[in-house]
């Protein structure tokens, strides 16, 4: 099984990429291989992109802070709700504004909901402590 494990930094993934490289860790994952893919949707997308053009892996799990800047949710596993796509707009006299804002998307215009890519609930929930 060909696992990647995909973060925008390495400080993000850091304490995984320790704790997957100690000799007491025994996975049943022979081929295990960390991307680091930039910050941002578009780094991302061309990271996961290329190298998953060079050798599909049959798992990836995208790990990392997901624009969070909760102190005290570093180290925690979360399941996503909806998400805020916060740097997605344009900056004008009256500060940041969005797309929706702007006039460039519909809020409720597939994938959006309320200005949101959300599932059914729209709550950032927890998913494990």
């Amino acid at each position: 099984m060909h696992l990647l494990l995909v973060s925008a930094t390495s400080y993000e993934i850091r304490e995984t990429a320790r704790w997957l490289t100690k000799p007491s860790v025994v996975l049943n994952i022979p081929d295990t291989e960390l991307l680091i893919s930039g910050i941002g949707q578009l780094q991302t997308a061309y990271a996961l992109e290329k190298k998953i053009g060079l050798h599909r892996p049959d798992l990836v799990i995208q790990a990392g802070f997901g624009g969070g800047h909760d102190q005290e949710a570093i180290g925690r596993t979360y399941a996503i709700g909806s998400e805020c796509i916060a740097d997605l707009g344009a900056i004008d006299k009256q500060g940041f504004r969005n797309i929706f804002e702007l006039g460039l998307e519909k809020p409720d215009q597939f994938p959006f909901r309320n200005g949101r890519k959300s599932r059914e609930n729209c709550a950032k929930k927890e998913f494990v402590s």
